[in-house]
């Protein structure tokens, strides 16, 4: 069995290849994200944002 460090640093492995895969996913997923809520903020400037 292989320790957590070798396989998350061998390129040729499956599972660190499918973290990598995820991880971008969802550091992409969090960037349209961000991006879409500061354009929905610009868009309803003064509507939602009680005092």
């Amino acid at each position: 069995m292989d320790s957590w460090i070798d396989i998350l640093t061998d390129p040729n492995h499956l599972f660190a290849d499918f973290l990598m895969n995820v991880g971008f996913e969802i550091v992409f997923a969090w960037i349209t994200y961000l991006v879409l809520l500061r354009v929905f903020i610009r868009k309803g400037k003064g509507k939602h944002r009680p005092k």
